[in-house]
């Protein structure tokens, strides 16, 4: 009867402790999700950036050549 009732209170502390794992990881899971959608959100940003950016250089390189060529 001892060990039944022993075996049976380490049976629900391990299910509680698995339980508690699982609540645990699926909260990480939702901040990695929720973080990778703000890094997505920031990595369209620097694209639209990058391209504004280069877009900006090209135009200093043009005017640079120019002013070369009007010596």
């Amino acid at each position: 009867m001892v060990t039944a009732l022993l075996w049976h209170t380490q049976r629900v502390d391990a299910r509680k402790q698995v339980e508690a794992l699982i609540a645990q990881l699926e909260g990480q899971k939702a901040g990695a999700l929720k973080e990778l959608v703000s890094l997505r959100a920031s990595e369209k940003q620097l694209g639209k950036e990058l391209v504004r950016l280069e877009g900006e250089a090209r135009k200093w390189e043009e005017r640079a050549m120019n002013a070369v060529r009007a010596g």
